[in-house]
Order: C-alpha cells, then sequence, then structure tokens
C-alpha cells in the first residue's frame, strides 16, 4: 500500500494496529532508500555493497508498493552499474 492509502486509513481509523503498522514499515523503507542513497554517494565498492544489502531490505517492507519499488530497483540497478555488475543491473530493471 502506499503512503496516500495508507494516510487515509489512519484518518479514518488511527487507531487500527494494522494501518500503524504499515504506516511504521514505509516510514522504515523510506529511511532506508535515505541511507542507501548515502552510501551510493560515497562510490567506493564497500559502500555500494553495503547499499545493495539496504536496498533489497526496502524491497521486502512491501512487494506490492510498485511506485516505491520500482525507484528503489532503479536506483539499485545504478548501484550494480556503478561498481561494474552491469549483466545484474539488467536483470534488476527487467
Amino acid at each position: 500500500m502506499g503512503k496516500k492509502h495508507i494516510r487515509q486509513a489512519l484518518q479514518s481509523e488511527p487507531d487500527n494496529v494494522t494501518y500503524q503498522k504499515f504506516w511504521k514499515n514505509i516510514q522504515k523503507a523510506d529511511k532506508l532508500k535515505e541511507q542507501a542513497g548515502e552510501l551510493f554517494k560515497q562510490g567506493d565498492e564497500d559502500s555500494v555493497s553495503q547499499c545493495l544489502d539496504l536496498y533489497d531490505q526496502c524491497l521486502a517492507f512491501d512487494p506490492l508498493n510498485q511506485p516505491f519499488n520500482i525507484t528503489v530497483y532503479f536506483n539499485k540497478a545504478c548501484a550494480l552499474n556503478k561498481v561494474n555488475r552491469n549483466d545484474e543491473a539488467l536483470k534488476v530493471l527487467d
């Protein structure tokens, strides 16, 4: 579920534990994506490797959140490309 839908659900049912859990997961995934982006900017192979792990964690939070996941997959492919793992990058985009 996307942020917009979760916010709407929480507005109508603020005490719903399931909606609260989804919201926390979305926030965690956003934070991980930001951390991965910072590691990507460092550019060295170790940082990019850590970055890839964080992107995988992002994708695990909500596999059905296509708008978010598309961005993460693209970022992951860019990170793979940065360390010359081009075949893997293409597979991520496929």
